[in-house]
């Protein structure tokens, strides 16, 4: 009986992180094909878009800056 309470709140806190891991990232659109990501741990945030004058023209009106993102696809945040 022990090992089967142990085994529910184990699987609990693992189910538990999981989601506050899936859900530390916010997207929010800010304009047609504009999006901001901000990591809800850190509080650091960037734009991304997949159209590359669209996000000049947003980064020069609005200051934030652009997401770099690798070969892999991996977001590193400023």
């Amino acid at each position: 009986m022990k090992l089967l309470s142990l085994c529910i709140i184990l699987s609990s806190l693992i189910i538990s992180f999981h989601y506050v891991w899936i859900n530390r990232l916010h997207l929010k659109e800010e304009m047609p094909g504009i999006t901001l990501i901000v990591n809800k741990w850190t509080g650091n945030h960037c734009v991304f878009s997949y159209d590359s004058n669209l996000i000049k023209e947003y980064i020069s009106a609005s200051k934030i800056t652009a997401c770099q993102v690798d070969e892999n696809g991996k977001i590193t945040f400023p």
